[in-house]
C-alpha cells in the first residue's frame, strides 16, 4: 500500500498499481461491500426512483397498478435483479453483476474509471458505437422524449399494460416474480413463451446476442425478431424502451457515463479519500517519525551536552578543590 501511494501519488506505475489493487480480493470484497452497501442502494434508488424516474415511470405506466409495481420493481434491490434477470436472463444478471461486482467488473470499472480503453469497452458491451449514438439519441433528444410519451403514454400502451402488468394475474405474478425464481420463469412464458427464453438466453449468452443487440439497435431485421421474441410490435417496442432503454439506458449512463458515478466510484474505491487519508496518515507517520528522530535527536544531544557539561563541571570542580587542597597543604603548614 505505502508503494501503492507513492506510486498513485507520483507515477504512472500508480495506475497499474490501483489496477492490481482493485483487481485484488481485497478490493473485490471491498467493491462488493461498496456496490452492494446502503450507499449503492440508495444511491441507484436515487439514479433510478428519483423524481424524473418516477414521474417518467408514471408517464411509461400510466396506472397505478403498474405504478406501484414499477415502483417495487425500480426501488428494491429485488427487483433489480428481477429486472436483470428480465432484461436478460440469469446470464445477464450474472454477467452485470459480474460487471458491477466481479472480477471482470473489477478490471472493467478500473479500465472505466481510468481509461477510455473502457469507455470503448462498454460501448462495445452495451452495442457498438452505434448503439452509443442510438442511446445517445434515444436518451438524449426530445425527439425520443416525445416518442416514449407517445409510445408509452397512448392509449394503446395503457390497455396493454393495463392487461399484461396490471390485473390481478400480474401483481400477485410479479410479486412472485419479484421474490422467486418461478415468476422468473412465469415471467419468461409471459413475455414471450419458451421460445423466447431460450432465444433470450441464446441471445445473452452467445456471440449472437452481440449482433442481436447490434442489429436490434441498428436494424429493422432485430425489430421484427425482437417483437416476435417478445410476442408483439407493442410489447416489444414497450418492453424495450421501458425495460432496456431508459432504465438500463439511465442505469449505464449514470452508473458509467456520468461524472457523478466517477466521482463516486473514486471514492467508493478509496481514491481521493484514500489518498488524501493515506497520504495524510503517510505525512503524518513520516512527520511522526521525523519528530521522534528529531526529538530523539534532541533529547540525546541535551543528554550528551549535559553529560558533557557535567564532566566539565566535576572535572572542573575536582580541578577547583584539588587546587584549594593543594593551596592550603602549600599555605599553611602545621
Amino acid at each position: 500500500m505505502k508503494s501503492e501511494l507513492y506510486r498513485e501519488v507520483g507515477s504512472n506505475q500508480m495506475k497499474s498499481e490501483l489496477n492490481r489493487e482493485v483487481g485484488s480480493n481485497q478490493v473485490k470484497s471491498e467493491l462488493d461491500r461498496e456496490v452492494g452497501s446502503n450507499q449503492v442502494k440508495s444511491e441507484l434508488n436515487r439514479e433510478v426512483g428519483s423524481n424524473q424516474t418516477k414521474s417518467e415511470l408514471n408517464r411509461e405506466v400510466g396506472s397505478n397498478h403498474i405504478k406501484s409495481a414499477l415502483d417495487r420493481e425500480v426501488g428494491s434491490n429485488q427487483i433489480k435483479s428481477e429486472l436483470d434477470r428480465e432484461v436478460g436472463s440469469n446470464q445477464v444478471k450474472s454477467e452485470l453483476n459480474r460487471e458491477v461486482g466481479s472480477n471482470q467488473t473489477k478490471s472493467e470499472l478500473n479500465r472505466e474509471v481510468g481509461s477510455n480503453q473502457v469507455k470503448s469497452e462498454l460501448n462495445r458491451e452495451v452495442g457498438s458505437n452505434q448503439m452509443k449514438s442510438e442511446l445517445n439519441r434515444e436518451v438524449g433528444s426530445n425527439q425520443i422524449k416525445s416518442d416514449i410519451d407517445r409510445k408509452v403514454g397512448s392509449n394503446q400502451v395503457k390497455s396493454e399494460l393495463n392487461r399484461e402488468v396490471g390485473s390481478n394475474q400480474m401483481k400477485s405474478d410479479i410479486d412472485r416474480e419479484v421474490g422467486s425464481n418461478q415468476v422468473k420463469s412465469e415471467l419468461n412464458r409471459e413475455v414471450g413463451s419458451n421460445q423466447m427464453k431460450s432465444e433470450l438466453n441464446r441471445e445473452v449468452g452467445s456471440n449472437q446476442m452481440k449482433s442481436e443487440l447490434n442489429r436490434e439497435v441498428g436494424s429493422n431485421q432485430v425489430k421484427s425478431e425482437l417483437n416476435r421474441e417478445v410476442g408483439s410490435n407493442q410489447m416489444k417496442s414497450e418492453l424495450n424502451r421501458e425495460v432496456g432503454s431508459n432504465q438500463i439506458k439511465s442505469e449505464l449512463y449514470r452508473e458509467v457515463g456520468s461524472n457523478q458515478v466517477k466521482s463516486e466510484l473514486y471514492r467508493e474505491v478509496g481514491s481521493n479519500q484514500v489518498k488524501s487519508e493515506l497520504n495524510r496518515e503517510v505525512g503524518s507517520n513520516q512527520i511522526k517519525s521525523e519528530l521522534y528522530r528529531e526529538v530523539g535527536s534532541n533529547q540525546v544531544k541535551s543528554e550528551l551536552n549535559r553529560e558533557v557539561g557535567s564532566n566539565q563541571v566535576k572535572s572542573e570542580l575536582n580541578r577547583e578543590v584539588g587546587s584549594n587542597q593543594i593551596k592550603s597543604e602549600s599555605c599553611c603548614p602545621v
